[in-house]
């Protein structure tokens, strides 16, 4: 039976140690500047509030110094194809199982609002900003990934088939906010869809995620070639995970290594005894925090069968005594998968410790992800 331990942690005493102190490394303070923001466009998402210009201008100015790479440089808008109006161009994809990529920029900022507030079917509503539509042609099974990675707003992508959304016959096929995955940015405001899609016409539609939310973007939509069998490849660790370093003993107490929501770890416990500790500041408001160890027991993660069976346990700052501990997650001998640690508690504002080591003196390597509920009203 599936077990979530959810706890609402009261207000603790400040610690005479601060959150800097026990932090083996710092992050910069763009980037802790970064993710405050990022967290506050959140939480206005959340509430369907409008997110001011400025926060999103704050955003992209600290994202762009901190990961240049992600925003190739735009030349005007000579491959601008998509039409303000659906259903807009027609692409059609390979007639054959062949790797194949369609690639196109443009701007939204004198674009119009499509696809949300007077489509009285939700269902067929996109988001709330400007709006551009394309059409896709799949002539043949396969994976394919439809991306926004590298445009200038928070973009938001949905996809239907039978129509566009104001057609009473189009149905919900997809749809995403954020893809960090896609993107290798944890904190990237943008889109991504990545899933099998069967012969026939697609319906798509890049919008801006608010009514602030306009500007340069880049659409890419790639053709896997693969008939939507994936090959069984030894996975390596997720592109926007970062790797844990362990140059120093680690501790509640002694060092840890800073997180955000919304960021993950590869990391290994090299002996019995050894743990890893991640330090979590909590800011805004109470949040719903869930921390999820993958090891030897998740399939498709770098830790599957490397022998590590986790244990989690989460600290107050004051490291008095545990506030969680959890060994196996919803696990069972006649189903594996997702027996690793994994935890949900409700935290206060404040720091926090994730403490990650090896039950039954085991030990290997595993990925470590922590999200975290937005701030509502």
């Amino acid at each position: 039976m599936k077990y979530v331990l959810t706890l609402l942690v009261a207000a603790l005493v400040v610690a005479s140690v601060s959150f800097a102190q026990q932090s083996r490394s710092q992050i910069s303070p763009d980037l802790v500047e970064l993710w405050d923001v990022y967290q506050q466009i959140e939480d206005l998402k959340a509430n369907n509030q409008d997110v001011p210009e400025e926060m999103y201008n704050r955003y992209y100015e600290l994202d762009r110094r901190l990961h240049p790479e992600a925003y190739p440089r735009l030349e005007g808008n000579a491959l601008d194809e998509l039409s303000d109006v659906c259903p807009g161009i027609l692409v059609t994809g390979p007639d054959s199982g062949v790797v194949w990529t369609y690639s196109n920029s443009g701007q939204t900022t004198n674009k119009a609002n499509d696809c949300s507030y007077y489509i009285a079917d939700p269902s067929r509503r996109c988001r709330y900003g400007r709006d551009v539509f394309m059409r896709l042609q799949v002539l043949y099974r396969d994976s394919i990934t439809i991306s926004t990675c590298g445009s200038g707003f928070d973009t938001y992508l949905c996809v239907w088939t039978g129509g566009c959304c104001a057609d009473p016959n189009a149905v919900p096929f997809a749809s995403n906010d954020n893809n960090p995955e896609l993107c290798g940015l944890p904190l990237t405001q943008q889109a991504g869809i990545a899933r099998c899609f069967e012969p026939g016409i697609y319906y798509i539609c890049l919008d801006g995620a608010t009514t602030a939310a306009h500007g340069a973007f880049m659409l890419t939509i790639s053709f896997h070639g693969n008939s939507c069998i994936y090959p069984d490849n030894e996975p390596d660790c997720p592109a926007n995970f970062l790797q844990h370093v362990e140059d120093q003993p680690e501790g509640c107490d002694a060092f840890s290594t800073p997180i955000t929501c919304g960021m993950g770890y590869c990391g290994e416990i090299g002996q019995a005894g050894d743990l890893d500790v991640y330090a979590l500041n909590v800011t805004g408001c109470p949040r719903d925090v869930t921390i999820s160890v993958y090891a030897d027991d998740t399939p498709g993660r770098t830790g599957y069968e490397g022998g590590l069976n986790s244990y989690l346990r989460v600290w107050p700052v004051t490291c008095e005594a545990p506030l969680a501990v959890n060994n196996d997650y919803n696990g069972s001998n006649s189903n594996p998968f997702g027996t690793d640690s994994q935890l949900t508690i409700t935290l206060m504002p404040g720091t926090y410790f994730f403490e990650v080591t090896g039950a039954e003196a085991t030990s290997g390597p595993y990925e470590f992800y922590v999200a975290c509920t937005n701030c509502e009203e």
